[in-house]
């Protein structure tokens, strides 16, 4: 539930102390997916972040996984980030957003 609801730092607290992601949902869905299978904790790193280390942090970890993303999941968390961070979201980060969807 932390993934799927972008819970960034819960889910890394989870994690380090031992959660397994491989457990399943009643829909058949790993917790490393959230809820309904369409997140990463890469994506709820984007959608968590407040500042630009954060941000660039979180699209380090994008690229990392980005077999993990869908464009659609990935699109929706850097807009609700755009605009939570607002004047912080720089010319680098708005490039590095379209360099990451356009690889999706």
């Amino acid at each position: 539930m932390a993934i799927g609801y972008d819970y960034y730092s819960t889910a890394m607290i989870l994690i380090n102390e031992g959660a397994d992601q491989s457990i399943v949902n009643d829909d058949g869905f790993p917790g490393s997916r959230g809820i309904e299978g369409d997140k990463s904790l890469a994506l709820a790193a984007v959608a968590c972040a407040k500042t630009e280390e954060e941000l660039g942090a979180a699209f380090d970890l994008c690229e990392k996984s980005i077999q993990e993303l869908s464009k659609p999941s990935f699109v929706a968390a850097g807009l609700k980030t755009k605009r939570a961070i607002g004047a912080n979201w720089t010319p680098t980060e708005a490039e590095r957003f379209k360099e990451i969807c356009g690889r999706l």
